[in-house]
């Protein structure tokens, strides 16, 4: 019992390979790539204002 257990935390911590080889993503990956993404986005957003000037609402 404590090995299901243990199998299901890591495979939902880790991550796991599906039926056909295709992997899955773990909780860890996804929030660095959230993370990741929301960073870009910020870089991004600054480098547009700082090029077309900021326009304020």
């Amino acid at each position: 019992m404590d090995d299901g257990i243990l199998s299901g935390l890591k495979e939902v911590l880790f991550g796991r390979t599906g039926l056909r080889g295709g992997n899955r993503d773990s909780i860890v990956q996804s929030v660095g790539k959230s993370t990741t993404r929301q960073i870009a986005n910020q870089i991004i957003r600054g480098a547009l204002d700082s090029l077309l000037g900021g326009c304020r609402r």
